[in-house]
């Protein structure tokens, strides 16, 4: 796969089933082109939005940002359904 460093192997997998005009993330961009995107926060490149990170130096076009952080969501709430029915399975707590 690719290399991402805000987006997980599975987060990039659905990222390839949106569109595919304009890449979904842009790695290394202070050493580039698109480095006054870093202090912006973000910028807009072929008429798509992206969001700058600087912990991972990269930019997250919106529309993947959105699925990834969907996704992440669900997930926690998994996590937390699964939790839930542990303890109520041990017996921590009447629910």
């Amino acid at each position: 796969m690719e290399r991402t460093g805000y987006l997980s192997a599975e987060e990039v997998a659905a990222a390839h089933t949106l569109h595919t005009k304009t890449p979904y993330a842009i790695c290394g961009v202070s050493q580039g082109f698109f480095s006054v995107a870093r202090h912006y926060g973000g910028m807009t490149y072929q008429g798509e939005h992206y969001t700058y990170f600087p912990e991972h130096d990269e930019l997250v076009r919106d529309d993947v940002l959105k699925l990834a952080t969907k996704m992440r969501k669900q997930a926690c709430r998994a996590a937390l359904d699964e939790l839930s029915q542990i303890s109520q399975q041990l017996g921590l707590y009447d629910a």
